[in-house]
C-alpha cells in the first residue's frame, strides 16, 4: 500500500543531557517487554509488490538519531519487515526502525552504566535548558540548522538478499534478541498502527479532526492538508524532529503505552509550543490535554448523532 510523502513540520536543535539516555532506554524497555511476551507471529508470505515497497522504504531509512552502522541497521530492518505476516503499508519502516535501533543498542548497553545511574542527578537534570528546541516552519520555509545532517545515500544491495532463516543477519544482535524484536514489532504495529491506517485512514482522520478543532479553538490557523503531513509517519513523525535518541525513546514510549489519541495530543502540544521543556510538566500537560481531547471528541460525536437524527426525522 502506497501513501503520499509529506515534508516535515518541525526542526529540532539537539542538546545532550547527562543520564537521561539510559533512563529513557530503561523506561522504553519496560513497556516493550510486555509486547515481547505475547504470542509470536506466524509465517509471512510477501508478494513481490510488498517486497519492492519494503526495499524502497528501507533504502530511505537513515536512522539519523543514532551512530550505529546504517548498512547493518537497514539489513536488520529489511529482514524484519519481510517477516511481518500482514500486508505492508508504507510508513511501517519508520516504526520498525526505532525498534531495530533500540534492540541493536540493547546488545551493547553497558550493565555497569545501567547500575550506576544517579536517580537524584537525573531528577535534578530535568530542566528546560537541556531540551531540544523545536522550530515550526513558516510559509513553507524551515529554520536552517547550524549542524545539518550528512546522509550516506549509498545502499549495500546485499541487505536485500533473500535470507531463509531469521538468524545471523548481522552482528548487531543475537538470534534470541532478534526473535523478541519480531514479536514486539508485530504486536506494536498491529495494536497501534494498523487500526489508524486501515479503511483509508478512517480512525486517523477522525482523531485528526478532533485535534484541528482544538487548534481552531486556540485560534491557530492550520489547514487540513497541513495537519495530515505526518500521515505517512503516523507513529514516528517525532523521530524526524527530535534528533536526540533519548527524546525519541521518551516520546515513543508514551505513544505505545497510551491510548491512540495520545499521538494527536502530542502533535497538538507541538503545534502550541516550541520546546518539550521539563519532562514532568510535559507529561502533566499531556494528561490535561488528553482530557480536553476526549471532551472535544464527545462533542463531535454528539453533533454527529444530532445531525443523524435530523436527517432521519426529515426522511
Amino acid at each position: 500500500v502506497r501513501i503520499p510523502h509529506y515534508k516535515n513540520l518541525f526542526v529540532v536543535y539537539p542538546f545532550m543531557s547527562k543520564n537521561r539516555p539510559v533512563e529513557d532506554y530503561l523506561a522504553l524497555r519496560s513497556v516493550i517487554n510486555k509486547y515481547e511476551t505475547r504470542k509470536p507471529p506466524g509465517a509471512a508470505v510477501k508478494s513481490q509488490d510488498d517486497l519492492n515497497v519494503i526495499k524502497m522504504d528501507v533504502e530511505r531509512t537513515y536512522f539519523d538519531y543514532g551512530d550505529k552502522d546504517v548498512t547493518l541497521l537497514r539489513k536488520e530492518l529489511f529482514n524484519l519487515l519481510i517477516r511481518i505476516p500482514f500486508e505492508y503499508v508504507q510508513g511501517m519502516n519508520d516504526v520498525a526502525a526505532v525498534l531495530v535501533y533500540f534492540y541493536a543498542e540493547s546488545e551493547s548497553m553497558d550493565e555497569v552504566a545501567l547500575n550506576s545511574i544517579d536517580t537524584k542527578d537525573c531528577a535534578d537534570d530535568d530542566s528546560d535548558s537541556d531540551r531540544g528546541v523545536i522550530y515550526r516552519c513558516k510559509n513553507g520555509q524551515f529554520v536552517p540548522s547550524s549542524t545539518p545532517n550528512e546522509y550516506d545515500n549509498t545502499v549495500d544491495q546485499k541487505i536485500f538478499e533473500d535470507v531463509t532463516e531469521y538468524e545471523d543477519i548481522t552482528n548487531l544482535m543475537n538470534n534470541a534478541t532478534r526473535r523478541r524484536m519480531l514479536t514486539a514489532v508485530y504486536h506494536i504495529l498491529k495494536d497501534k498502527y494498523l487500526c489508524l491506517v486501515q479503511n483509508e485512514f478512517k480512525v486517523y482522520l477522525a482523531m485528526n479532526k478532533v485535534m484541528l478543532n482544538m487548534l481552531n479553538k486556540e485560534q491557530k490557523s492550520v489547514s487540513v492538508n497541513e495537519s495530515i503531513r505526518f500521515m505517512n509517519y503516523t507513529l514516528t513523525w517525532f523521530s524526524r524532529i527530535l534528533k536526540r535518541r533519548d527524546d525519541v525513546y521518551f516520546i515513543f514510549k508514551i505513544i505505545i503505552e497510551e491510548e491512540l489519541c495520545i499521538l494527536f495530543v502530542i502533535m497538538f502540544k507541538f503545534y502550541s509550543e516550541k520546546s518539550i521543556g521539563n519532562r514532568k510538566m510535559f507529561q502533566l500537560n499531556l494528561r490535561n490535554l488528553k482530557c480536553e481531547f476526549k471532551e472535544e471528541e464527545n462533542e463531535i460525536r454528539k453533533e454527529n448523532l444530532s445531525f443523524g437524527k435530523i436527517i432521519w426525522d426529515f426522511l
